[in-house]
């Protein structure tokens, strides 16, 4: 069920994509329990799937908890709960909360660089996020830097006409 919302969200269907997230964080919560891994992985896509809808306050608090959820079971440094600090820090910029944001940002940089490795997709994919938050709150040479960056490594790893290298240009 969760991967069909996710590309039925894909496709633009997104009231149906959130109905299936929906359905399927309520099983896994019933049948694994609420702190299962993929129980968590439901909670962050029903975020996702909450923040294409435009339900920015409740997509904010479903990625609190998925935050929180992961930090508790998976620990701080678990790939997935960098993730979702990643994921947290966008939906906070977008209730107008840049600067925790930009705060989060940082912080999911960091840790991105320490424990995935510097070249790391989801690194570079801080590093991107970094550079959107910082222009949001007028830090735009900084922001600059960053994208830069991002771009360079983007075109290092991925190649110059991967589309995520193409999307950061």
């Amino acid at each position: 069920m969760a991967n069909l919302s996710n590309r039925l969200a894909e496709l633009g269907q997104r009231e149906t994509a959130a109905d299936m997230a929906r359905q399927a964080l309520m099983m896994q919560q019933r049948m694994l329990g609420p702190e299962h891994p993929d129980t968590l992985t439901s909670v962050a896509n029903f975020s996702n799937r909450l923040a294409e809808l435009g339900q920015r306050e409740a997509a904010a608090d479903m990625a609190r908890q998925a935050l929180e959820l992961r930090q508790r079971v998976l620990g701080p440094e678990h790939p997935r709960t960098l993730t979702s600090l990643a994921n947290l820090s966008n939906r906070l910029a977008e209730l107008g909360q840049r600067e925790t944001a930009v705060d989060m940002a940082r912080q999911a940089l960091a840790l991105r660089q320490r424990v995935l490795e510097p070249e790391h997709p989801e690194t570079v994919s801080s590093m991107h996020n970094l550079s959107n938050w910082l222009a949001a709150v007028g830090q735009h040479a900084s922001a600059a830097d960053m994208a830069r960056q991002a771009l360079a490594l983007r075109q290092r790893v991925l190649g110059p006409e991967h589309v995520e290298t193409v999307r950061a240009a």
